[in-house]
């Protein structure tokens, strides 16, 4: 029987070790990787010699938050300090008195749209004023892209918008002295003088009433009975009240022979100004045309109490009281009346 010769073979096992990379995320824990990666390959800027870091993300929250809102171009120093310091304190001062000077247009104009005006001009003030406070909101750090010609428009307009209300406000002194003017000049009887200067007035502020009221009257004095008409609708529509705007309309209509539509506007005049001449003298010469001489008769008898010194009072009085008959009453007004023309002359 014969047997195999058995022999003894060795397996030598290669001296290989199995290289193991740990990759460390910034917030999770190592982990084994049996892939090797390439060496990095240095950078033109480190075979210089330069040394380069990368940015670490999520390891100092501090120095991130406290980075935030600082821009990292580097810019003049003059621009420097205007953007750091002057720029958003310009902003909250501009913007400030242009709300300020809004409202106040909104106040003497007596328009409500202009109040979100106010809002938007309040709430650009009020991001200029936390800006310049902790000077952290910056355009740069949000992502908002606008192209230039954009963001300069933008700026443009709302530098520009608040310029005509400080001219409005400016020019609100300068309406009142050309009304006091005005007012003067009609006293001394030259009414062609005060209409210009209660045009200007009107013009600088049109919601000046008193502008209106006073042109209706003085065109009365110059017989341009339809101009009175148009300046006395406009002072009524600014102030309903206005008794003397009232008075000036009943006797434009009165003028053009229009009695059945001054009655009512020349009682509007008696109710608000009841002290008022020319609002008796309208409404008895409105009722005395429409054959109601009865009811002509004491509002005659009012105005020549408040202006006993004016022969046209007195006429009216006695042209009412020729039409019921009290012809001696009558007689002595204008015996009167025609002491006070020659007393006048």
């Amino acid at each position: 029987m014969q047997f195999e010769t058995q022999r003894e073979v060795k397996f030598v096992e290669p001296d290989v070790v199995p290289e193991v990379e740990l990759r460390v995320h910034c917030d999770g824990p190592a982990e084994p990787s049996d892939s090797p990666e390439k060496p990095p390959v240095p950078s033109a800027m480190e075979n210089s010699g330069a040394t380069h870091s990368e940015p670490t993300v999520g390891t100092n929250y501090q120095a991130f938050s406290e980075g935030f809102g600082q821009t990292q171009t580097s810019r003049q120093p003059f621009s420097a300090k205007w953007e750091g310091s002057f720029k958003q304190a310009f902003n909250t001062a501009y913007f400030t008195v242009g709300t300020a000077a809004i409202a106040t247009v909104c106040i003497i104009w007596k328009l409500p749209i202009l109040w979100l005006a106010v809002v938007a001009f309040g709430f650009i003030a009020l991001a200029a004023f936390r800006a310049a406070w902790d000077n952290r909101a910056h355009p740069a750090d949000f992502a908002v892209n606008l192209p230039r010609g954009t963001r300069r428009s933008l700026r443009a307009a709302a530098l520009l918008i608040p310029i005509p209300f400080f001219a409005i406000i400016l020019a609100q002194p300068i309406a009142q002295e050309q009304l006091r003017q005005g007012q003067q000049l009609f006293t001394d009887g030259k009414y062609k003088d005060a209409l210009v200067h209660f045009n200007m007035a009107a013009t600088l502020n049109p919601m000046l009433e008193e502008a209106f009221m006073e042109l209706a009257d003085c065109y009365n004095f110059t017989y341009d009975y339809k101009s009175s008409l148009s300046n006395a609708d406009k002072a009524l529509q600014l102030d309903p009240t206005d008794g003397a705007a009232w008075a000036s309309k009943a006797w434009a209509l009165n003028a053009q022979d229009k009695y059945a539509e001054a009655l009512p506007a020349a009682l509007k005049a008696v109710n608000f100004a009841p002290e008022s001449g020319q609002a008796n003298h309208a409404l008895a010469d409105a009722y005395m045309n429409l054959g109601e001489y009865e009811l002509a008769l004491p509002p005659a008898t009012k105005h020549v109490q408040i202006h006993d010194t004016e022969s046209g009072a007195l006429d009216l009085r006695a042209n009412i009281l020729e039409k019921l008959g009290r012809t001696d009453e009558a007689a002595k007004d204008r015996a009167t009346s025609e002491k006070l023309d020659k007393s006048g002359d």
